[in-house]
């Protein structure tokens, strides 16, 4: 017997993943509230983490992001808020 796979549209992948990398809430939250369940939390992480990772280039230079990573968006962006936070 073997396993029946199931699809997802993408639409529902980049929702499930914008939430979980916009709100910071964890994957096995995000496929609850979406009616996604897996087997086990684990085998969730593993598999949307996999799925992130494969869909979400963070090093591609974006033309939206003054042509620098996500990455590099990121960590500049938390360098500045600390700079403000200092001065406050």
């Amino acid at each position: 017997m073997g396993n029946t796979r199931r699809e997802f549209t993408s639409e529902l992948k980049d929702e499930a993943v914008k939430l979980v990398i916009n709100t910071g809430r964890p994957v096995s939250t995000v496929a609850r509230e979406l009616g996604v369940a897996w087997p086990s939390k684990n085998k969730a992480s593993k598999e949307v983490g996999a799925w992130i990772e494969d869909r979400y280039n963070r090093r591609r230079r974006h033309t939206s992001l003054g042509q620098v990573s996500p990455v590099d968006f990121e960590l500049q962006y938390s360098n500045q808020n600390a700079v403000f936070a200092k001065a406050a």
